[in-house]
């Protein structure tokens, strides 16, 4: 599978239980300076400036150098869309994903494989369903699929460095937790803490960030506006960067239940084919700041 590999160790190189109600992603925490849009479940991200990558001597090789990014104020999903939300899309427009075209996705399953069959309806194949399921993510969906969604729903997917501003959220440190992890703060790979899922979790289901984002770590892969160009933050601009040189692959961020948590510390930068669809892959939208 292209660019997203099973990963319980370091990699050298890019190749890519108290559950809070889903009623939680409509509100934010308390005393933090950020709003909540109450009729779209999005939290306003005011501008600021931060430090997007790892320094010299951390993370891998695609997250430095280490550089001073500025990004306007912007509205983010508080949570990454669910399979009611995207229902809502398909049934208004029709919209066939790429996974339903080419009749089959990548499911995790002890290692990675394609599954005949597998789409957003069916996570890891035909037989088995989404009734079960219409508060998690929606998975199964590519770059292109996320992007037509986020289109209808008046939104757009975030830049690559407009999420890593909003996950961190004036943190410096691995993770907006701190320098480590656990399963009491996010779905990843395994079980314990609060988490008891193999697989995704309903949205919410985790404490958010300072900003208000839940499951910004883990849970699933979000894809980001941009191509994705491991030499990129040698040459980005400053102000609002976004990668737009066509490439072979788009950016994901945040890793996921499937993977260690590696892949999902805030500078972690994955990528994979616009095409591509997995069990893991899901994303989440934003609009500016002076959106009606």
């Amino acid at each position: 599978m292209a660019l997203e590999q099973k990963a319980r160790v370091p990699l050298t190189a890019l190749i890519l239980i108290t559950l809070f109600s889903v009623l939680s992603c409509q509100r934010v925490m308390v005393g933090k300076q950020v709003h909540v849009s109450p009729d779209e479940g999005m939290v306003y991200i005011p501008a600021g400036t931060f430090l997007m990558g790892s320094p010299d001597g951390q993370g891998e090789d695609n997250e430095r150098p280490q550089h001073k990014v500025s990004v306007s104020g912007f509205w983010m999903d508080t949570c990454e869309v669910i399979n009611r939300g995207f229902k809502e899309f398909v049934d208004a427009t029709g919209y066939v994903t790429d996974a339903e075209k080419r009749g089959k996705g990548w499911i995790w399953d002890d290692e990675w494989k394609e599954m005949p069959g597998a789409d957003w309806r069916h996570p890891k194949g035909p037989s088995t369903s989404i009734e079960a399921l219409m508060d998690h993510p929606v998975v199964q969906v590519s770059w292109n699929d996320a992007n037509a969604y986020c289109n209808w729903a008046g939104k757009r997917l975030p830049t690559e460095a407009e999420w890593e501003y909003a996950c961190r959220c004036g943190t410096e440190t691995h993770y907006s937790t701190g320098d480590t992890i656990t399963h009491d703060d996010a779905n990843y790979f395994g079980t314990g803490g609060i988490d008891p899922w193999e697989g995704t979790s309903p949205v919410g289901s985790f404490p958010a960030n300072p900003c208000g984002l839940h499951d910004i770590h883990g849970n699933v892969w979000e894809w980001c506006q941009d191509y994705y160009d491991d030499t990129f933050y040698a040459k980005s601009v400053e102000l609002n960067p976004v990668n737009e040189v066509s490439a072979l692959y788009r950016i994901m961020r945040g890793g996921a239940w499937d993977y260690c948590p590696l892949g999902m510390r805030s500078a972690y930068r994955g990528a994979d084919f616009p095409f591509s669809a997995s069990d893991a892959r899901g994303f989440r939208c934003v609009r500016p700041a002076d959106f009606q």
